[in-house]
């Protein structure tokens, strides 16, 4: 087994750091909705802060949705990777922490960050960013970053936004019980929950064909929002696959705790060939990830300080469920700068991390070269 152990070429910084003299803050409202909408939003902080070497404050915990866990970024991406990529201080509740959102004196964005322009934001005070400007946005789609910027931003989501190690303990036990090997399985979000109120409505039958076409005869595993898990028996009655598990079967009360939320993500990103569910977020995320994963598995340069491992020869693909039952938006009719939001249609907008330096080393946790 060949690991690789490079270090990062950025300044290290620690957590709840004094404020350095002339370094500005940047202060966020965090986003209520699920997990995936946080991540967005916050690699969207993490880029900003990057590029414009500021401080980020990050909230005390609070709840979101579908998790019953307060939740703060600390609780699930390591803080030793991000102090090698940004400034940063972490809130607590308790009461000698409190703190207003926008202090006095900060900038309070009045507009969507989609709209700020290169060099219109005030250098000299704080910023602040509320709900309603900061969530939903893409660091990959602003346009206040100069080209050498959009490098730094891009490079710290990449490298600085790793989940913390117990995460991935955690995803590799769940993996072991059901008897699944990475990448020698195939993987489908099937999202139900709030999108069977939607516009987006579907019916379950639709992703018979898709998960037949990919996972017949091979181990299936099943994520989904479903509480009462009829979608697992539903599919198995449908599709002739060697074996169809779940999450639920081995993580019991926590699949609807954080734990749950991140195990899934972790094991579908881990599969062969993952089936997502277009419009979803969460389904992004895991696309987001494997992206991440053969940007590691092309690069020279890596480090996996938590790799997990994967042979050269399985086939790795990321597919998604036939989409023409909604109404799709995508990259081609909205470009990068005039289109920035994640609409619930949007299935198609994955982080490219195209302003990558190709020639630095990058963070890879998921992927180890086996020889």
């Amino acid at each position: 087994m060949m690991l690789y152990l490079l270090t990062l070429a950025l300044p290290a910084v620690g957590v709840k750091l004094a404020q350095e003299k002339n370094q500005h803050r940047i202060y966020y409202q965090r986003d209520t909705a699920g997990f995936s909408n946080v991540r967005l939003q916050f690699e969207t902080m993490v880029a900003i802060a990057a590029a414009f070497d500021r401080e980020l404050v990050i909230p005390a915990p609070s709840s979101i949705a579908h998790i019953s866990d307060p939740f703060q970024e600390t609780l699930v991406w390591s803080p030793g990777e991000m102090k090698n990529v940004i400034h940063f201080t972490v809130l607590s509740d308790h009461p000698d922490q409190s703190h207003p959102l926008c202090p006095p004196g900060s900038y309070v964005l009045d507009k969507g960050l989609e709209q700020v322009r290169l060099n219109e934001l005030p250098a000299d005070v704080d910023w602040c960013f509320r709900l309603e400007q900061s969530r939903i946005r893409h660091f990959e789609c602003l346009s206040m970053f100069t080209p050498e910027q959009q490098k730094i931003a891009t490079t710290a989501v990449f490298n600085g936004l790793q989940f913390q190690e117990h995460w991935i303990e955690t995803a590799r036990a769940a993996l072991r019980r059901l008897k699944l090997r990475p990448g020698a399985f195939v993987a489908a979000h099937i999202r139900q929950g709030d999108f069977q109120v939607q516009s987006t409505a579907w019916s379950l039958s639709s992703v018979y064909p898709t998960l037949q076409e990919h996972a017949q005869g091979q181990p299936l595993l099943i994520a989904t929002d479903d509480e009462d898990m009829k979608v697992l028996e539903q599919v198995r009655q449908h599709v002739a696959s060697s074996s169809i598990v779940a999450t639920n079967e081995v993580l019991g009360p926590s699949r609807f705790r954080l734990e749950g939320a991140i195990t899934d993500i972790l094991i579908c990103a881990m599969a062969g060939t993952f089936i997502g569910t277009p419009g979803s977020s969460y389904s992004n995320s895991i696309a987001d990830l494997r992206k991440k994963m053969d940007i590691c598995k092309a690069s020279p340069l890596k480090r996996a300080p938590m790799a997990l491992i994967q042979t050269q020869t399985l086939v790795r693909a990321t597919r998604w469920f036939n989409h023409d039952r909604i109404d799709t938006y995508t990259k081609k009719q909205f470009p990068a700068h005039s289109y920035i939001r994640h609409d619930i249609g949007d299935f198609d907008k994955i982080t490219d991390f195209a302003a990558m330096d190709h020639l630095k080393p990058k963070v890879c946790q998921l992927w180890v070269e086996v020889q």
